[in-house]
């Protein structure tokens, strides 16, 4: 009751119901903590980081790269705005929310990432952005990409700076660096090279002396331990503008944004360490050095973050109102039973392996999904992933068959050499005309391609693969998009939808999954999803999911769609008990609570790190072979799930299981813990409405002994 009375009394605090802590403003932070560092011992406190995160840029920027103090000035010219320093010719054609981009960035001495949806037009937006600061050509700018999109933005560059600047000459001034050994041209004032050349060529790089960068796709330097992230990204960190662009800066977890605001931001978030402790839960690990930074913590903070000062993003449902709808149709197809078998041989070795309390890897069991490349499982799992899209390779080639008889054009995407070869086989025997688009396509020749498919009404098949062609090109002559294969990374998945559903589509969009049953796909889809969720509280503030909008069967046996309508009836009576089971967990001893919230969601952190190995026993049980018949257990039926905890693999029970039934090894009499959070006045009025006053309870029984925890919990809104 005092903290209660001193919180109410000098700190102007708030009761938030639904978190059970106390919501004050920033500006009380500093004296709060003076008062809580007098009465507990132990208070966790606000990374300084964060604060500062908060401010924006003022007229320097100091920070250090590689021991060398670096430092930027800005003055009042580098605040403008699209009324005064654009050509009003351009403005009539730039959407409204196009405008507020650029907006935002000037506002922000132009050092910001466009992270709007794919098909907004990031594109249009960079370029006028750049426009404004590059007086009239002047100064010099570098733009890096993929190399499949150097001759793409010459193009665009090109076609609106003619418009601004009034002058048909512009193109002798873009030059695009095409190898190591080439030369910078003295007239130059626009370079555009890819991220590979320019990661061979830094020191031409930093002799050109740019004025003001571009990176598209600046995803590409998520990971900062590559070759390519060290030699670029303390280039970008010492332009004095600089421009990110992607529609996908997190692909799954928050420890890939840590390189775009470090460029945006060095003076704020200084070394990956403390971002990590505080948005990427690390945990103690017998892999990555001894800590696994993969998780996710305190999402709604980072989003808060980014979207102040750095990021500015909008999705194409909230801004292109005319844009025809996108929906997902789930196509379950037939496979091959011998391909069947090769997978659930390879799939039982591997569950084997993580069933062998002695066998230790080089990555953690769910690697392959997450991108990382192990040896003996990560080959194990290439191999399925491949050999799943060879077991639905003819009724993906049905599919496309009959698909083609009511549509003029289809886009189709695959992942491996040998799946994009039998779809062209395909096109070829039914003298259909078609474009490909693959690795072995050089930049020039994609754009020709690319091209030809929107004129030419007579090519009627884009058959693309991920790696080539999932961004970069825009193709909304077709609005049907047929994926022959999965791909493990959403942000792939979504980009590849939205080659179609884009500015210029004129048709809804429909996206045909074609899941093979008894393959890798359906795991796949989870970890998509999985991915997703995370994804989607960063850059949204608010969970995605990646859902089917219809569900088809295709050329299933008649025993085959029996057993799917039985085991989908059998999925919903589970969730059905579960949710049963939740109600009645939740009613058990109120006194509880605390603890009850702090066991299920240790469970759920071990869960998401053990995903690989369940999915893996799912499928072994779910195929597992017994005097040449397949016995089907479905996931209802099983009795433990098979979970990662520090490197070691553990048998944990399911977990609504009461706490009367779990074991503890230490009794505290009284313990006292003070969290600060940090949360918007928005947020924190909406979810106060929404939450009834509930009485708060810290007492809890525990295997007829008592244990005490009284958690009070500070909120600071800004």
């Amino acid at each position: 009751m005092e903290l209660h009375f001193v919180l109410k009394k000098n700190f102007e605090a708030n009761f938030d119901n639904k978190n059970k802590g106390y919501v004050i403003q920033t500006k009380f932070y500093t004296n709060l903590i003076e008062i809580l560092t007098r009465k507990y011992k132990v208070v966790n406190q606000i990374p300084y980081f964060v604060f500062s995160a908060l401010q924006p840029i003022q007229k320097c920027l100091k920070f250090d790269i590689e021991n060398q103090s670096k430092q930027i000035s800005y003055d009042d010219n580098d605040v403008k705005t699209p009324e005064k320093d654009l050509p009003k010719s351009i403005l009539k054609q730039l959407f409204n929310y196009q405008k507020e981009g650029i907006r935002f960035g000037m506002m922000n001495k132009c050092r910001i990432l466009i992270a709007d949806e794919m098909g907004v037009g990031k594109t249009i937006q960079a370029i006028c952005l750049a426009f404004a600061y590059l007086n009239n050509l002047n100064n010099k700018m570098i733009v890096i990409c993929p190399s499949s999109l150097k001759f793409y933005w010459k193009e665009e560059i090109n076609k609106w700076y003619r418009i601004m600047l009034n002058s048909s000459k512009v193109s002798q001034f873009i030059q695009v660096f095409q190898a190591s050994n080439d030369y910078i041209e003295k007239q130059t004032k626009i370079l555009i090279c890819s991220y590979d050349i320019i990661q061979s060529s830094i020191d031409k790089i930093e002799k050109y002396n740019a004025f003001l960068g571009i990176a598209d796709e600046a995803h590409y330097l998520k990971n900062p331990d590559t070759k390519r992230s060290k030699a670029i990204t303390p280039y970008l960190q010492q332009l004095k503008h600089i421009i990110l662009l992607t529609g996908t800066p997190a692909f799954a977890k928050p420890q890939e944004m840590f390189t775009l605001v470090s460029i945006l931001r060095p003076d704020v978030f200084k070394n990956f360490l403390d971002y990590g402790k505080r948005y990427c839960d690390p945990k103690k690990s017998n892999f990555h050095n001894g800590l696994d930074y993969s998780g996710s913590s305190n999402e709604l903070e980072l989003h808060f973050l980014l979207t102040r000062y750095m990021m500015i993003r909008r999705l194409k449902k909230d801004v292109l109102n005319e844009l025809p709808n996108k929906k997902r149709k789930k196509v379950m197809v037939s496979t091959d039973s011998k391909i069947q078998s090769q997978i659930a041989q390879i799939l039982q070795k591997v569950y084997q392996n993580l069933m062998n309390p002695n066998q230790k890897y080089q990555n953690k069991p769910n690697s392959y999904f997450d991108g990382n490349h192990g040896s003996n499982q990560f080959q194990s799992l290439k191999m399925c992933y491949q050999l799943s899209g060879l077991a639905k390779n003819q009724q993906v080639l049905n599919y496309l068959e009959e698909l083609l008889k009511s549509v003029d054009k289809v886009i189709i995407f695959a992942e491996h050499k040998e799946i994009l070869d039998n779809i062209e086989k395909f096109a070829n025997d039914r003298k259909k005309k078609y474009i490909r688009i693959d690795g072995s396509v050089r930049a020039e020749e994609r754009s020709i391609r690319v091209l030809s498919f929107e004129n030419n009404k007579n090519i009627s098949i884009a058959i693309l693969s991920f790696g080539a062609a999932s961004q970069g090109i825009t193709l909304t002559s077709a609005s049907n998009i047929v994926f022959a294969e999965m791909h493990w990374t959403p942000a792939i998945m979504q980009q590849a939808e939205d080659r179609a559903h884009r500015i210029g589509q004129k048709n809804p969009v429909t996206c045909h999954y074609l899941i093979g049953e008894q393959t890798l796909d359906n795991m796949l889809y989870k970890k998509i999803e999985q991915k997703l969720q995370i994804v989607g509280a960063i850059l949204d503030g608010k969970t995605t999911n990646l859902k089917f909008d219809e569900t088809d069967v295709l050329n299933l046996s008649i025993s085959d769609a029996i057993d799917l309508q039985m085991h989908n009836q059998e999925q919903k009576q589970h969730q059905g008990l579960q949710l049963k089971q939740q109600k009645q967990t939740n009613m058990i001893n109120n006194q509880g609570e605390n603890n009850s919230k702090k066991f299920q969601q240790s469970y759920q952190k071990n869960q998401q790190r053990g995903l690989m190995q369940q999915s893996i026993l799912n499928y072994y049980q779910l195929n597992a072979k017994e005097q040449n018949k397949v016995n089907k257990v479905y996931l209802n039926e099983m009795l433990e799930e098979i979970i990662s905890c520090e490197g070691q693999l553990i048998s944990c029970e399911k977990p609504n299981i009461s706490c009367e039934q779990k074991e503890v090894k230490e009794y505290i009499p009284v313990r006292e813990q003070t969290s600060i959070q940090k949360r918007s006045r928005k947020q924190f009025e909406k979810e106060n409405k929404l939450c009834q006053e509930e009485q708060f309870k810290p007492e809890k029984q525990l295997k007829n002994k008592t244990f005490y925890y009284k958690k009070q919990s500070i909120i600071v809104i800004d």
